[in-house]
């Protein structure tokens, strides 16, 4: 066999291993699509059940908040489970509640009773 020969055989062999390799990776790309088409589309989800919407918002969470507890809200915070309402109650005590992002079932911040205070006389 002449040099020329095997040469040409090599340059043919390197571009089948290329084309080969091509289309793997096509194969794989296609195949990961359709995957995720597909899922999609029967209503998987890829994420976590806390990553989605919220059912509801934060002012449906103040409005379940005053039905729960008299007062003024002071301060809204949130987190990925829930919200959380510090109101002041006609008594002038603050009083925290959560609010459940997807339920909007309104619980009592579990706290720590404080230590009552006494007087100095």
């Amino acid at each position: 066999m002449s040099t020329l020969s095997i040469h040409s055989s090599s340059m043919i062999s390197e571009a089948l291993v290329k084309l080969i390799s091509a289309l793997l990776l096509t194969c794989a790309l296609l195949i990961g699509s359709i995957t995720l088409a597909f899922a999609q589309s029967t209503g998987s989800s890829t994420s976590k059940s806390n990553d989605a919407e919220p059912n509801v918002n934060q002012q449906q969470a103040i409005a379940k908040a005053k039905q729960s507890v008299q007062g003024k809200v002071l301060k809204v915070d949130r987190n990925k489970e829930h919200y959380r309402v510090k109101m002041l109650n006609p008594k002038g005590r603050v009083i925290s509640v959560n609010v459940n992002k997807q339920s909007g079932k309104v619980t009592p911040k579990s706290t720590e009773k404080a230590k009552p205070t006494q007087d100095k006389d």
